[in-house]
């Protein structure tokens, strides 16, 4: 299985990068508007939650529900 992790430092207090984080609608907004992604459902960001969305190759819709 393939992995990819990345590092990044942030200069804000851990506090409103959690808040961030917690946010449900955050990967909306963080996903490119050209990017051929369908939400249908997002729990409130904590350990165990799932997202269920549909990534589009083409015309073939992928399903996917990654667990956080």
């Amino acid at each position: 299985m393939l992995h990819f992790r990345k590092i990044t430092e942030v200069s804000s207090p851990i506090e409103e990068v959690a808040a961030l984080h917690r946010n449900p609608e955050i990967l909306k907004e963080l996903t490119p508007p050209w990017a051929p992604v369908n939400f249908h459902r997002i729990d409130p960001q904590a350990e165990g939650s799932v997202v269920e969305m549909t990534l589009w190759l083409g015309m073939i819709p992928v399903f996917g529900e990654p667990n956080i």
